[in-house]
């Protein structure tokens, strides 16, 4: 190493390579390091690489600042590292972000750096836990829908997944919720209404183009209604295929007799069926009646 400042003892000059020296096997120890952040290797390259020295350069004071920065810098490193290994896509934000900062590493940034890192890392690590939760609690979610359409199935049900539950020993279509609920669980509050509306409202429904692409619904008749009844259920309904059903007066449209002012119901709560007039308000299920099919709706 050639010496351009006379000012410089020989005891210093004796000093600094010492120093260099020692610099140079910082240097080398955290290779593997070094040659990742290349800002903080363009750094101590500076002093590696000079040909002469123009002055004083405390190497020891450079080295009680590199290695501590050098130090942190690794422990990063291997934290990044293993954010990248479990190569989770919420986290590929934070793992592009850590990426950059060790590319802008020098010894004087690695700390805020870090401290950065670990503020977005928080940030990241309770949104990927919110997004967990989210993705076990749609699994639970899907699984007991399963459960429950397997459930339904044995009861004679086919839960289509539209809205429309299908009775396959009765060939009826009905909608798995009460008017006024709705969701694959039947949520919301349930409609009320007198009779003539009761009867009117699928032929409104009807005309706006139905419901599940069918336009043939109709309130059942007493006997279609009582068909549901399961009295070992509370309500008196199959709960898998009728989620959420209310234990409520339901309306059917067969009326004591011809004229009368008395319409029949159901009452899901007991299962029992019953008279009143036609004036007061009751639920709706609407139902529609599955065709059989010819040998003219075949194909060839």
């Amino acid at each position: 190493m050639e010496l351009e400042d006379s000012t410089l003892t020989e005891e210093q000059y004796v000093q600094m390579k010492q120093g260099l020296s020692a610099l140079w096997a910082l240097a080398v120890k955290n290779r593997a390091c070094l040659e990742r952040l290349l800002s903080f290797n363009r750094e101590i390259n500076a002093y590696l690489s000079l040909k002469t020295w123009v002055g004083w350069i405390d190497f020891q004071a450079l080295i009680a600042k590199y290695e501590p920065a050098l130090h942190e810098a690794t422990l990063f490193l291997q934290e990044l590292d293993e954010v990248v290994e479990r190569n989770d896509i919420l986290q590929a934000e934070l793992i592009t972000y850590g990426q950059q900062l060790v590319l802008e590493m020098k010894s004087h940034t690695v700390k805020p750096l870090v401290a950065m890192f670990h503020k977005l890392e928080q940030t990241t690590h309770k949104q990927v836990e919110e997004a967990q939760a989210a993705r076990v609690l749609a699994q639970i979610e899907a699984e007991n829908m399963q459960l429950q359409r397997n459930k339904a199935s044995v009861a004679g049900f086919v839960v289509h997944g539209d809205g429309t539950v299908t009775d396959t020993n009765a060939r009826l279509m009905w909608m798995q919720c009460a008017d006024g609920q709705e969701g694959p669980l039947c949520e919301g509050q349930v409609l009320q209404y007198p009779w003539e509306m009761a009867m009117r409202l699928p032929d409104h429904l009807n005309l706006r183009g139905g419901f599940a692409g069918y336009s043939d619904w109709r309130l059942p008749t007493l006997q279609e209604l009582q068909s549901l009844v399961r009295a070992d259920e509370r309500p008196t309904i199959c709960g898998e295929a009728f989620p959420n059903a209310p234990a409520s007066l339901f309306w059917s449209s067969t009326l004591v007799k011809e004229g009368a002012r008395e319409a029949c119901n159901v009452y899901f709560g007991s299962g029992s069926q019953g008279t009143n007039d036609r004036d007061n308000a009751y639920a709706v299920r609407l139902v529609r009646t599955i065709l059989p099919i010819t040998a003219c709706d075949i194909d060839l």
